[in-house]
């Protein structure tokens, strides 16, 4: 059976790519003659070149793929060559109308330029527009399901990494041929390839090989007056000042007695991580470095800002506790802030680790000037690997103890924090989207509520109430597909596995829903 489905997977993806290049090929026939469509047609080609380098490493490592990550690409790709058979034969249509045969040689169109009228290169600027549109949404779907990748032996994938960054550096090379612009472009395997390194932790190949960033910041860079802090967050916003000017984000970090001894050098490790991710695929700040104070008891994690020249972020418990009143956040809003907290956590579980701490004072919402909103999450003050130590630390403030799971709130914590545990927390933050949990429960609670937690019916009824919010509440506010994703979705305890089934199950069905 697992033959029979790489080998499926192996021909679905031969036939997206000879579908995207003959798509390609269709439309290079018309680049020269329409500036609207040279325009697109060189985005196409951008959106491609990161598809393919990515299909590639597919099709190099599908032999090593577990069955159910070979499963849920099969299931991808197969979606991916319906949109590229409908686009191809949309494409040939308008080459048709436009005098060409598709093939790449137009039969006289600069001739036919003066007659056509600017109304027949609608047809093929609108498929383009299609194509283009429909690959991007693919590909936000697809880049989680690729990263897991990176959980494959290093034994196995590290080599092909390396194979594949030798084929870049020769296409890039200053004699390589004309196809260097389109090969030039930043690459999804750079970041996989930087990942590992992170992963490797100074070892292996790879590490070897290539040089690693150094990971502690140079704390003078800094200009210590211009700290602001964020409200309803432990982080803060400074002025970095060399060598050049930027906002950064500082996340303190206390190493205070009872934190496991592992927890800087985890620090470390979840640094290199971060210093080679896109923010806008998973949603998670880019790390500049950490600054070590063990003497006074604490470290920090520095990022880059989202968007420096931007207003300061803000937390989403902020924008919540401000717009409950008003109700002025929109549904097309709140599902995509669900969305972008969604593909946040499925990479910190890529990367075997549990985050411990999702709620929305540790989510940082960067407004732009569309009025959209760009979602991070941060909180790392207790994460851990999965193959590590985790501390019992408890406390009692109501407003993190709401989305623990019944069994880790309060003090008196005697379960291990697992993945299963941080989805629970991610389905509570979008079980009441758009307003203040603690203002939706029954009863009023709190902090000293917290204090006996574990004590049979003293806060075990907020994970009941929840579920029953989400049946009563959810449908008629957000629609049958959202609620059917997090009332079955959400509970720790139900046997939700990690990793592929993360992504199929959740991220992939809230990355359906559209508004």
């Amino acid at each position: 059976m697992a033959a029979e489905l790489f080998l499926a997977v192996a021909g679905v993806l031969d036939g997206c790519i000879k579908l995207a290049n003959k798509a390609i090929t269709t439309c290079k026939a018309f680049r020269n003659a329409d500036k609207d469509i040279k325009d697109q047609v060189l985005k196409l080609e951008t959106v491609w070149t990161k598809l393919e380098s990515q299909l590639g490493l597919i099709h190099k490592m599908n032999g090593h793929l577990s069955s159910e990550l070979a499963q849920n690409h099969f299931n991808l790709l197969d979606k991916l060559e319906g949109v590229l058979t409908a686009s191809v034969k949309q494409l040939e249509r308008a080459a048709l109308a436009l005098g060409t045969t598709g093939t790449g040689n137009p039969k006289g169109v600069s001739k036919l330029i003066p007659s056509l009228g600017r109304w027949k290169y609608a047809l093929m600027r609108k498929s383009l527009d299609v194509l283009i549109k429909d690959l991007e949404e693919w590909q936000e779907r697809f880049d989680p399901s690729w990263y897991l990748i990176q959980l494959i032996s290093s034994e196995v994938l590290n080599p092909v990494l390396l194979e594949f960054r030798g084929s870049r550096a020769a296409v890039n090379s200053p004699s390589s041929s004309s196809n260097q612009t389109r090969e030039s472009a930043p690459s999804p395997l750079d970041n996989m390839l930087a990942l590992r390194q992170a992963i490797d932790d100074g070892k292996g190949a790879l590490c070897s090989r290539y040089h690693q960033s150094p990971i502690a910041y140079d704390e003078t860079r800094l200009d210590p007056t211009t700290q602001a802090p964020i409200p309803y967050s432990t982080a803060m916003t400074v002025l970095q000042v060399k060598p050049h000017k930027t906002l950064l984000i500082v996340e303190p970090i206390d190493l205070s007695a009872g934190v496991t001894p592992q927890l800087i050098p985890n620090a470390e490790h979840l640094a290199r991580k971060l210093q080679h991710i896109d923010p806008g695929t998973f949603n998670l700040l880019r790390c500049e470095g950490i600054i070590k104070k063990q003497d006074q008891g604490h470290l920090s994690i520095i990022y880059e800002s989202s968007f420096p020249k931007g207003p300061p972020p803000l937390t989403l418990r902020h924008l919540l506790l401000n717009h409950a009143q008003s109700s002025s956040i929109s549904l097309s809003t709140i599902i995509t802030v669900a969305k972008q907290l969604v593909r946040s956590v499925s990479f910190i579980h890529a990367c075997d680790l549990v985050h411990k701490n999702i709620r929305p004072d540790n989510t940082l919402i960067f407004p732009n000037n569309n009025n959209n909103f760009n979602l991070f999450l941060i909180g790392f003050s207790q994460f851990r690997s999965v193959t590590l130590l985790t501390n019992f630390l408890g406390d009692t403030p109501l407003h993190r103890n709401l989305y623990r799971h019944p069994d880790l709130q309060g003090l008196c914590i005697t379960e291990k924090y697992t993945m299963q545990h941080d989805i629970y927390s991610l389905g509570v933050c979008d079980i009441k989207p758009g307003f203040p949990l603690e203002a939706a429960l029954r009863n009023d609670l709190s902090d000293a509520d917290f204090a006996n937690a574990q004590v049979p019916g003293t806060t075990s009824w907020i994970k009941e109430d929840l579920v029953e919010m989400a049946k009563n509440e959810l449908p008629q506010q957000m629609g049958d597909l959202y609620t059917d994703v997090w009332v079955k979705g959400d509970d720790g305890s139900d046997g939700i596995a990690v990793g592929v089934r993360f992504v199929e199950r959740i991220l992939g069905r809230v990355g359906e829903i559209v508004v």
